[in-house]
């Protein structure tokens, strides 16, 4: 018997859900659970977690059976530089400042779209740097650079 995958987005989704929902339940376990009337701070990502698995494994199985069957193709080019930029984020904050490394972060992941338009890349780099320093820099007084320090 040969299993013919019908519907690709659900078999991502089913496999994308069940691992965040895996990865819920194995940092949830280091915490103390508690009971439903005084629930402790493992509780809620353990209920989410199993949840998230139940949900992940009945769309992956469901991917064999809804649809019409496909081929798999995955193309690695939004992958690569969403993936890239956020390296280059993580990379470039505490060197480059918040304002470059978000300047990298945006113009790779938008380039991995395949409707790319600078105008729109542009706009949403103020817009988001913007946010960014309001709420982070300022408000939350988190300790990163701004700009690149001469």
């Amino acid at each position: 018997m040969q299993l013919r995958i019908c519907s690709q987005k659900d078999f991502y989704a089913g496999l994308m859900f069940t691992g965040f929902g895996i990865f819920a339940l194995y940092e949830a376990h280091k915490y103390d659970m508690g009971v439903i009337e005084r629930m402790g701070p493992g509780y809620f990502p353990t209920i989410l977690g199993a949840l998230l698995v139940g949900l992940g494994l009945a769309v992956f199985v469901r991917s064999f059976f809804s649809g019409v069957a496909t081929k798999i193709r995955v193309d690695l080019r939004p992958i690569v530089l969403v993936l890239s930029g956020v390296v280059a984020f993580g990379l470039l904050l505490n060197v480059a400042g918040l304002v470059v490394a978000a300047f990298a972060l945006i113009t790779l992941a938008c380039l991995g779209s395949w409707e790319f338009r600078l105008r729109d890349t542009l706009i949403m780099f103020v817009i988001l740097v913007a946010f960014c320093t309001l709420v982070f820099y300022y408000g939350l007084e988190v300790s990163m650079p701004l700009w690149p320090e001469f």
